[in-house]
């Protein structure tokens, strides 16, 4: 489709998001105006055995299923896939309507929650692979996934018929291996983290949702700023949006560059590295402890802004941690132990306040609800052993 035709099919209003529920529209995340008749239910992936990443361009994941929770009866349930996808995005035109990808897989599905059943399954389109992640427009009716090609030299973000998922167009990502999406702005920005390669460096972009022009990008070095022990290369995967425009990212780095990777001799180290990029587009990097980020070990995972308390929660699976930042001063608030915590994501519990978060634990395959706190001991509760898994993220929806 050309993009003139993709313009006016991806033409969003405010009645467009408006939903037939009560007569009015959802705004996600705020307790106040959720429709009566809808209810909450957290989404996450699972398998038995997850597939390490291997030099394969095309990785082929084990079969696994998408797991949800009741939040108000607490009754979890799940929906068998034959792959693992990396997390559950949810149509906000259709409640219960659901798409999982595989991350630098091929493989995808369509997901009737209510029905409990797979609508379809469909592929990465050409010779590209899916990075995990994707974006429904306001009023339903656009998939937009980030794609790249095998050699990984080709980002782009494709737009799908939300329907029948053929592919509509394509837009370039602004940068190499484009991981995370959002669209935030009522929809007409799609925010995306483009990780980089040895050929690009890694970046975050602002598009115009309706015509892909380039609103904004913040480009990054290749080396990692930091108090790090070893010298660190890489660029940042998953993100979050705050109500008042900052955006927090996260990802796995490297010691190596293409010259030592090449090096049949190196051994490769992995840490956590972070970034805060400012509404101006300036980007912030937290100023850590030596004896703190020797701890980094593995990915800084999944990344929740806690609402307008001007906290930030990110995720180390691999170092049994979360840290809590002022994402505003980059202050550290909290150190937070807790075995494996994959996917976070805000409490919208009427009892809890915006420094609440509940916490994927994937080493009990629990859920957790934690308070963050300045300092001390955080006030963790385990809210149910009945969810739990090895999905990387959590995803909120209402059906």
């Amino acid at each position: 489709m050309a993009l003139s035709s993709r313009r006016d099919f991806l033409k969003i209003g405010t009645a467009s998001v408006a939903l037939a529920v009560g007569g009015s529209a959802l705004w996600w995340g705020s307790r106040s105006m959720l429709a009566p008749n809808l209810r909450e239910y957290l989404m996450l992936c699972d398998t038995t055995k997850d597939v390490p990443v291997d030099k394969n361009p095309v990785r082929v994941t084990n079969p696994g299923w998408v797991r949800a929770l009741d939040v108000q009866s607490g009754e979890s349930f799940s929906i068998d896939l034959p792959f693992f996808g990396h997390t559950v995005d949810g149509n906000p035109a259709k409640p219960g309507h659901v798409v999982t990808f595989e991350k630098w897989g091929k493989r995808a599905a369509l997901i009737d929650m209510k029905q409990r059943s797979v609508l379809s399954q469909f592929s990465s389109s050409d010779n590209s692979l899916f990075f995990g992640h994707g974006a429904f427009t306001p009023d339903g009716s656009t998939l937009i996934t980030t794609e790249d090609t095998y050699d990984r030299n080709g980002g782009v973000l494709v737009f799908r018929d939300a329907k029948t998922l053929k592919v509509l167009d394509q837009v370039q990502s602004g940068g190499t291996r484009p991981h995370e999406c959002r669209l935030i702005n009522d929809g007409k920005t799609l925010l995306v983290t483009n990780q980089g390669n040895d050929l690009s460096l890694p970046s975050i972009v602002w598009l115009d949702t309706a015509t892909g022009d380039l609103k904004q990008k913040v480009t990054f070095d290749e080396k990692v700023p930091g108090n790090y022990p070893v010298q660190l290369y890489g660029g940042f995967g998953h993100l979050d949006a705050s109500y008042d425009n900052w955006v927090c990212a996260s990802s796995v780095v490297s010691t190596g560059t293409k010259e030592t990777r090449d090096d049949p001799s190196f051994k490769e180290e992995l840490y956590g590295a972070l970034v805060f990029v400012s509404p101006e587009g300036k980007a912030y990097y937290p100023d850590l402890p030596l004896d703190l980020t020797k701890r980094m070990r593995g990915e800084a995972l999944s990344v929740a802004i806690l609402g307008k308390s001007g906290l930030m929660a990110v995720t180390f699976p691999a170092a049994n941690m979360i840290l809590v930042f002022e994402y505003k001063t980059q202050r550290l608030v909290q150190v937070i132990d807790t075995p494996r915590p994959t996917g976070v994501i805000m409490s919208l519990s009427p009892k809890d306040n915006d420094h609440t978060m509940l916490v994927e634990n994937a080493k009990d395959k629990s859920l957790l609800s934690i308070v963050a706190t300045e300092g001390g001991s955080p006030k963790t509760d385990v809210v149910t052993k009945t969810f739990g898994g090895n999905g990387s993220h959590m995803h909120r929806i209402y059906m």
